[in-house]
């Protein structure tokens, strides 16, 4: 044996021969064994391990809901990515797919310790856990968005109001010429219900001044620039001095 690329590109050599049915099983075993020793037990049974590899892919192709399911893991997992995953609507809408007897199970892997843990859901169990934590989590949100509607619970007289009565306009004379746009976007955390804001989003309030009033600015703002120039631009300067510079100054307009 070849052992200058490493004992990896070895196995994969011996598997592909395995494969190929250039060596049988005991012979397989036993190289594997005489390059890893005692550990090597886990290899012996690397045929099986891709034959159930190779069944499970037909079936993910094959099988139409297999085919569902993977498509609306591919959508979550973007979500994810995005921050924007709700693992409660992809169960519900995973349960909706399978079948009432099969089981659901919740897979987690952890990229930083490269770990993978799996979980049996049960389902009352996990529907009742789903009721008191989830569950409460959709509530509050979906009363904090629901202005029509005053929140269940909440006593409205013991509300103080927070802005005065003196500020508040009635509709016929509110400001006309403005413009609103509502573009802030946020979300809640499920465990801590702290609220973040979207980097990038924005409301906007823009009012539109009329025309007599943007001259009027502009007018008063060239007098003061004028008179601001014509008290200092001469400090510091003789009476002659600054004669002589009104001269020179007034010779620049004069045609030539």
């Amino acid at each position: 044996m070849d052992t200058k690329r490493g004992y990896y590109s070895i196995l994969l050599s011996l598997i592909d021969k395995l494969f190929e049915g250039e060596i049988d099983q005991q012979t397989f075993e036993e190289c594997v064994r005489y390059i890893f020793g005692g550990d090597a037990y886990i290899m012996f049974t690397i045929d099986k391990l891709v034959l159930s590899l190779v069944r499970d892919i037909h079936i993910i192709v094959a099988d139409t809901q297999s085919q569902e399911l993977f498509e609306l893991f591919k959508i979550e997992n973007r979500a994810e990515q995005m921050g924007q995953g709700d693992p409660t609507t992809y169960r519900t809408r995973v349960v909706g797919i399978i079948e009432p007897t099969e089981s659901a199970y919740h897979i987690t892997f952890k990229l930083k310790s490269r770990s993978l843990a799996i979980k049996l859901l049960d389902g009352a169990h996990n529907s009742a856990q789903e009721s008191e934590g989830c569950g409460g989590y959709d509530e509050y949100v979906a009363n904090y968005i629901d202005w029509a509607n005053e929140t269940k619970g909440i006593n409205q007289a013991s509300l103080t109001p927070r802005f005065l009565k003196r500020n508040l306009k009635h509709k016929g004379h509110q400001a006309k010429d403005i413009v609103v746009r509502s573009g802030m976007q946020y979300k809640i955390c499920r465990d801590t219900y702290h609220m973040f804001y979207i980097i990038g989003t924005e409301d906007a309030f823009v009012r539109h001044l009329p025309k007599p009033s943007i001259e009027a600015a502009t007018i008063a703002s060239n007098n003061k620039w004028n008179q601001w120039l014509n008290q200092h631009w001469s400090q510091g300067l003789t009476e002659q001095e600054k004669s002589m510079a009104e001269q020179q100054a007034l010779s620049f307009h004069q045609p030539s």
